[in-house]
């Protein structure tokens, strides 16, 4: 295999050495032997087009490329609209004594590398362009120039150029010293420097006739020539480029952008100046189209889709200019003025952009008029346009001396009309001052009538003010009377209102004492009737016993049952009431943490009996505004109950802790005992005597005594629980003031332990 390609490798490098000699030797040479002359070198210019727009020298000078360059066969290399790059290839040979310079009579070509050999045999790359700042060309002009060899330089030099650009792709290109460059562009700058005077006179001139007569039709047509010079300049000139905005490639970014608002304002200008919306409203509503049309261009021109952007724009030329060709001819049919000139100019600028838009898509060859075009159509028409307008000029001249005519026929018939009707008047007058003359005699008799009617009418208003000084002082009367008797209705109002919340809160207190003395009469009913029962009924048997049996030991036990059994039901009793009559005790600071360890304290033996384990976190508040022994008793309680109704599968956890939410204090106990079902007892927690387990010690005062207590201190109490889980009580202060936070406090009880650490009240 490997001998294969060895004997491959020896047949296939004559043919590469073949094909290498013909690409070499069949480049044409640029030969520049007169320093006076300027030469183009369209046809001597070999063109690659990348398609890709991707590749690089290395890419296009390697094989196969290197072979796939083509002469160009125009006077100078035209593509018209592509979105591929084009590279071009030349040799050139310096016979001169002058350095021999390159110039690209294009200015809207968007990017330009040239690679220039160097003597080591590689390449150098210069970068610049219409979207490159204009310090970054190699010689500061409107077009681009470059020193491709210097003087006495008589060796061959092959140069490579990369050209790509959104717009046109049109490489005018010359090879002549820098003094035959000057003679060309001079002549050249001459010739566009004429229609920019032309085009600059006429738009100031449209500017001024605009604010004289105010006729809109005029500012639009001087906006679209400035906007017309815009585009002019930036793709055929570069001044703008080269003295105003150098160094903000930006604004030449978009040059159909403004052929684009040259359309909008030659549409409104049109519109204005043959009146369509007056004669021609169909049509006129039709211009819309183009409008939305105009639109979609600017928008692919910014979101970074020129190309067809571009499309659009030439779309809106091809239809909009036999569009207003029409709309002109149907002015010439209505005899308006000025209506053939406006055809003519349309006439003359369609052909000219139809020859620019297949020149610039590569259908005519580049020519003088092809490359010019829309310049000779778009000078031409502002030209005749010119001339419509100036005839406008004089036509509203015309118009205003006919209306000030009329006006001063007008005026002069309205003197005349004026003058008779003064005469008249006068007559008139003259009549009426007789008639009032006679009246004046008859007014003066009146006059002493009315005198002597006045006199009386005045003792009459005299006696009415009397009456009403009369009256006023009665009513003054009155109105005293009035506003006591309001004060005083007031007062009785107000009397009655806090008589009535009074006995709303007699009543709610007479209510809360009589549910009270029914459980009181409940109590007394059932849980003194028992053992005063009892007893009894041990009294009676111990008096049919013999007394020196043991049946008396047995009766006096039970009657020690029964009487500690009473006194168990008055001790409860006792409690009820020290709570009802202690609400008038006095409020101080309390120490949850001691009040905890007090309560801890009191109930050790059963704590350490069932290896209870109780934690804290008293942080959130550990002092508040209350009564220190009902706090106490509350929190002896609920863990007395939490001791006596634990689960026998696990040992009792009691969890101590408080919080604030909204501004409130909030204490919550949890265990982890038997639980209720809350759905069943629900309605019945915190009654008296009410029990929930039938293997319970209780006697079911302890949630009854611990409600009565939350209430006495302003509290409320609420209860979660699960059966089999556990419970959990929550009381909240409503209340009571929530003291500042203590520093936070977390305690564990060992199991057993029974005792709480103390902590300061805050």
């Amino acid at each position: 295999m490997a001998a294969i390609t060895v004997l491959l490798r020896f047949l296939l490098l004559p043919l590469v050495l073949i094909i290498h000699f013909r690409e070499s030797t069949a480049q044409k040479v640029i030969h520049f032997r007169d320093d006076e002359t300027t030469i183009p070198i369209g046809r001597s210019v070999y063109y690659y087009k990348d398609e890709s727009a991707a590749l690089s020298l290395e890419d296009v000078r390697t094989a196969p490329r290197a072979g796939q360059f083509q002469r160009s066969e125009t006077s100078w290399p035209h593509f018209g609209t592509t979105p591929a790059a084009v590279w071009l290839r030349f040799t050139v040979v310096n016979h001169t004594r002058s350095a021999c310079i390159l110039e690209i009579a294009e200015p809207g070509l968007q990017h330009i590398q040239l690679f220039a050999p160097q003597p080591d045999g590689s390449y150098e790359g210069h970068t610049f362009g219409l979207l490159h700042p204009m310090s970054s060309r190699p010689i500061k002009n409107n077009y681009f120039l470059y020193r491709l060899v210097t003087a006495g330089d008589s060796t061959p030099h092959t140069f490579y150029l990369r050209v790509k650009t959104d717009v046109n792709l049109d490489i005018p290109m010359t090879v002549s010293s820098f003094k035959g460059v000057l003679d060309v562009q001079r002549t050249r700058n001459l010739s566009f420097g004429f229609l920019f005077g032309l085009l600059v006179i006429m738009t100031f001139s449209c500017l001024v006739t605009y604010f004289i007569v105010h006729e809109r039709s005029y500012l639009y047509y001087a906006l679209h020539l400035f906007s017309v010079l815009l585009f002019i300049d930036i793709l055929y000139v570069g001044a703008g480029f080269e003295y105003l905005w150098p160094e903000t490639p930006w604004i030449n970014e978009y040059p159909m952008l403004f052929g684009g608002i040259s359309s909008l304002l030659i549409l409104l200008f049109s519109s204005c100046f043959l009146q369509s919306d007056t004669y021609m409203p169909r049509l006129h509503r039709g211009l819309r189209i183009f409008y939305i049309l105009l639109a979609i261009s600017a928008i692919l021109f910014f979101s970074g889709a020129p190309l067809p952007g571009n499309a659009v724009m030439q779309l809106v030329t091809l239809l909009v200019t036999p569009y207003l060709l029409t709309m002109g001819v149907m002015a010439h049919r209505q005899h308006r003025p000025q209506a053939g000139i406006f055809i003519a100019a349309l006439s003359f600028f369609l052909g000219a952009a139809l020859v620019f838009i297949l020149y610039i898509n590569a259908i005519l060859p580049p020519g003088f008029y092809t490359r010019n075009s829309f310049v000779i159509g778009a000078v031409g028409q502002s030209i005749l346009l010119a001339f419509g307008l100036a005839g406008k000029v004089g036509l509203l001249r015309q118009q205003k001396e006919r209306a000030q005519a009329e006006v001063l026929e007008i005026v002069k018939r309205q003197n005349t009309e004026l003058e008779r009707l003064v005469t008249e008047r006068t007559q008139e007058l003259i009549s009426q001052n007789e008639e009032i003359a006679a009246q004046n005699e008859e007014i003066s008799s009146q006059v002493e009538e009315l005198t002597t009617q006045q006199e009386q009418i005045e003792l009459q208003n005299q006696e009415l003010q009397q009456s009403n000084q009369a009256l006023r002082e009665a009513r003054q009367t009155v109105e005293k009377q009035h506003d006591l008797l309001q004060r005083h209705t007031e007062e009785l109002e107000k009397q009655i209102s806090a008589r009535t919340e009074e006995l709303l809160v007699t009543n709610t207190e007479l209510l809360d004492q009589n549910k009270q003395l029914e459980q009181f009469a409940f109590i007394v009913a059932h849980n003194l009737r028992s053992p005063v029962a009892r007893l009894l009924g041990l009294t009676n048997l111990a008096k049919l016993v013999d007394p020196h049996g043991d049946e008396v030991g047995v009766i006096l036990q039970k009657v020690a049952e029964s009487g500690k059994e009473l006194d168990t039901v008055i001790h409860d009793l006792s409690n009820i009431l020290e709570i009802r009559n202690g609400q008038r005790k006095q409020f101080e600071t309390v120490s949850l943490t001691l009040r905890l360890a007090s309560a801890c304290m009191a109930l050790k033996d059963e704590i350490d009996a069932s290896h209870a384990r109780i934690t804290q976190d008293l942080s959130a508040a550990d002092a508040l505004y209350t009564i220190s022994p009902y706090i106490e008793s509350i929190l002896y309680n609920l863990i007395s109950n939490a001791i006596k109704y634990r689960h026998p599968d696990r040992i009792p956890v009691i969890s101590i802790r408080t919080a604030v939410v909204d501004g409130l204090v909030r204490l919550m106990v949890k265990d982890n005992g038997l639980g209720l079902d809350m759905q069943r007892h629900g309605d019945k927690l915190f009654h008296l005597y009410q029990r929930f387990h039938r293997d319970g010690e209780g006697r079911g005062i302890g949630l009854y005594l611990v409600k009565s207590q939350v209430e006495a201190i302003g509290a409320h109490i609420s209860m979660q629980s699960t059966p089999q889980e556990g419970s959990e009580f929550t009381i909240v202060f409503d209340k009571v003031p929530v003291p500042p936070a203590p520093r936070p406090v977390a305690t564990a009880f060992a199991k057993g332990s029974g005792t709480v650490p103390s902590a300061k009240p805050v």
